[in-house]
């Protein structure tokens, strides 16, 4: 098994190599020019256990902010993607909200957070085709849960994330949930409030406990409505 330090250096020249990607796949948009890279790929260890982590997958970036973008042309390499990360990214509600979910599930040590696809969706898209999408797995998410622990589980942040996820990685956990946009109120429906923090609804946190460790291959939508996992 890989140490800390050798899963960091592995997925640091993964992101290095994705921030230079010039496949320029349909739909996608990437112009180091105007500060749009290849992103959404850090491996969090910091102030993390060292316990059973997970792996965080959404779509696929949304657009920068203009001060990212602005670090970004100043410097276009995965080094200022960390540094934007660890000043302000990490501590986006996105980040805090999906975290406190894999620490309510026990999964306490490190998480990698990575996406489908890595670049932003173009202009007069609503999302990635399907075909660009198909070409980023093979080409970066294969190679990085490659590196990850078979056991840490696939945490999909929506359904089209969970589906893809399934199909493509039949061997692996993979537990879907809402996403976590200020909009989506569903996400909300994972929690209950008690003691002033919230906590996962025991319907959810006592059937993940009775599968979580099981056969790997497992994979189950936590549906808020019936409380259950489908």
């Amino acid at each position: 098994m890989r140490t800390t330090s050798g899963l960091k250096y592995e997925i640091r020249r993964i992101g290095e190599a994705l921030v230079n990607c010039s496949n320029n796949c349909a739909g996608a948009v990437s112009d180091k020019s105007k500060g749009i890279l290849p992103r959404c790929l850090v491996l969090e260890v910091d102030n993390r256990e060292k316990n059973r982590g997970s792996i965080v997958v959404g779509i696929n970036p949304g657009h920068a902010k203009e001060w990212e973008r602005r670090e970004y042309k100043s410097n276009p390499s995965y080094g200022t993607l960390l540094k934007c990360w660890n000043e302000r990214i990490r501590e986006l509600p996105y980040y805090k909200r999906l975290r406190h979910f894999v620490d309510e599930m026990g999964f306490s040590g490190p998480i990698l957070w990575t996406d489908l696809a890595k670049c932003e969706t173009a202009k007069g898209y609503s999302m990635l085709p399907l075909q660009t999408m198909r070409i980023c797995v093979k080409r970066y998410l294969y190679k990085e849960l490659e590196l990850m622990p078979t056991d840490f589980p696939l945490v999909a942040v929506g359904f089209e994330a969970y589906k893809a996820l399934s199909y493509h990685f039949p061997d692996r956990i993979v537990i879907g949930i809402p996403h976590p946009s200020s909009r989506g109120q569903e996400f909300k429906g994972l929690f209950i409030a008690e003691n002033q923090q919230n906590h996962l609804i025991a319907e959810f946190k006592f059937e993940l406990h009775n599968w979580r460790d099981g056969k790997m291959g497992k994979a189950g939508w936590l549906n808020v409505r019936k409380k259950q996992i489908m």
